[in-house]
């Protein structure tokens, strides 16, 4: 039956990634049924599947909801992987993100930290982990009109991702994008 639950997360995975929110939805929410009646056991499949349903609220426009998934995820990933997991602050972005969407942007900013926190620990040097989450914290220090932490973090988000993927990369050019309108408002 793990295979079952496997195999409807992979397809709930591959409708969300195309953008199918309708048939994702459906997809996770039968795997987190079926994972759910083979024992209550923390594992990394249940909160994958729970962050997967997290995503979809995203999608959907339903911070709220959003937000609660991916709280409940982070709490089965500790569970099962322990706090310093790259799976968990994975996860703390994907919260950062809703809280965010419902102007919670201190909560947003700090959660974000901590997950940086838990990248830089887990991997050294320059890596995408810690550039796509200090993307994630400019924009949130933007928001909240901190223009010096704002600033200095877009600039080492630019260094980084110019030295990992490259001048020509989407991520990188959506970064300097994101830039660009911060110099142009502040």
């Amino acid at each position: 039956r793990m295979l079952v639950v496997s195999a409807l997360s992979n397809t709930g995975g591959a409708f969300l990634a195309r953008g199918d929110l309708d048939s994702a939805e459906l997809m996770f929410n039968k795997a987190l049924t079926l994972r759910r009646s083979i024992d209550s056991k923390a594992d990394t499949t249940l909160a994958s599947i729970i962050g997967n349903l997290g995503s979809v609220a995203h999608g959907r426009g339903r911070p709220i909801d959003s937000e609660r998934l991916h709280r409940e995820s982070i709490n089965v990933f500790r569970q099962a992987l322990g706090p310093r997991d790259d799976k968990v602050a994975a996860e703390m972005n994907n919260l950062a993100v809703a809280l965010g969407e419902e102007n919670k942007w201190s909560e947003a900013e700090a959660m974000h930290r901590s997950a940086i926190a838990i990248f830089k620990a887990n991997h050294a040097g320059i890596n995408t982990f810690v550039a796509d989450a200090e993307n994630s914290l400019a924009t949130a220090l933007d928001i909240q009109g901190k223009n010096a932490a704002a600033e200095s973090t877009y600039i080492e988000v630019l260094n980084m991702r110019r030295q990992l993927l490259g001048p020509t990369h989407p991520d990188y050019a959506w970064t300097l994008f994101n830039y660009s309108m911060f110099l142009s408002y502040t």
